[in-house]
């Protein structure tokens, strides 16, 4: 079976990538380095890193999750839905959530 790591590396970022996406680390992304869709690697948020944090046109839209494929997606949902509601610097209010979508 695949690490965390692999399976990002193998599985979801191509797949992000292919999906018109460009992954880029947070400290580049902070640094200034921004395209209209960005997925940002190991975004912090008040409850820790989200895996990527999806921005287009500069805002956040959503949290993707990246686990091992032995994970149960019923876990990795939860995570998720924490981190959604822990990011600080979003624009955006969905009940108690700051981005409009986890996966």
């Amino acid at each position: 079976m695949f690490s965390e790591g692999e399976t990002r590396r193998l599985l979801i970022d191509p797949r992000i990538r292919a999906d018109g996406w460009r992954v880029v680390s947070y400290e580049r992304w902070l640094a200034g380095d921004r395209t209209a869709a960005d997925a940002v690697e190991e975004h912090p948020t008040d409850s820790g890193p989200g895996d990527y944090l999806l921005y287009l046109d500069g805002r956040p839209v959503a949290d993707v999750e990246a686990k091992k494929p032995e994970v149960s997606p019923q876990e990795v949902i939860g995570q998720a839905r924490r981190y959604s509601r822990t990011l600080a610097d979003s624009p955006f209010r969905f009940g108690d959530a700051r981005i409009p979508f986890v996966y």
